[in-house]
């Protein structure tokens, strides 16, 4: 995690204080009502089907605390809308769950999407469209800001709805 054990510790106490700030890029189906929110839904595992082996996490009352805010960043009609997600708590799939909850699954998200979630044709990878865009890491004496381009499949998904990927650096430092 940490080049020196000091680092290390820096960086695992601004994960445990929960001061990263989390940047999520996604294509969602539709266009939220509302451009800009909160999700707040409860989140629990549940066992599905026989096999108690196989677990989906939906929302649930006695779940956990979850906490999401979205943002529409740019639109393809009415059919699909790429939006920026920051989640306040790390819940397994949360994103996920939270998107599908206010009936905009994230693209090619089967499990919480069901088969709503793809687009027909082969002009759209029947990939999950959920990108980890940047992290934000405030440590002791500067901040540390990552920033990841796309790639693959969400690069060549965001060639064909024509929206323009800003360019970024890659690692920043601030202080």
């Amino acid at each position: 995690m940490g080049k020196t054990a000091n680092a290390a510790a820096e960086l695992a106490q601004a994960f445990a204080r929960k001061q990263a700030e989390k940047y999520y890029w996604a294509l969602v189906l539709r266009v939220p009502d509302v451009e800009a929110g909160m999700v707040d839904m409860s989140l629990a595992k549940k066992a599905i089907g026989k096999d108690s082996k196989y677990e989906k996490v939906q929302g649930d009352d006695d779940g956990k605390n979850a906490v999401t805010y979205y943002q529409v960043i740019d639109r393809a009609g009415q059919k699909l809308s790429w939006v920026e997600l920051t989640p306040i708590t790390g819940r397994t799939h949360q994103l996920r769950v939270h998107m599908a909850g206010i009936g905009h699954p994230i693209l090619g998200d089967g499990k919480y999407g069901g088969s709503d979630a793809f687009f027909e044709g082969d002009a759209i990878a029947k990939k999950l469209h959920l990108h980890a865009r940047r992290l934000i890491v405030p440590l002791k004496d500067r901040t540390l800001i990552f920033e990841a381009p796309l790639t693959g499949h969400m690069k060549k998904s965001w060639q064909f709805f024509q929206f323009e990927e800003p360019t970024i650096k890659r690692h920043m430092l601030t202080k």
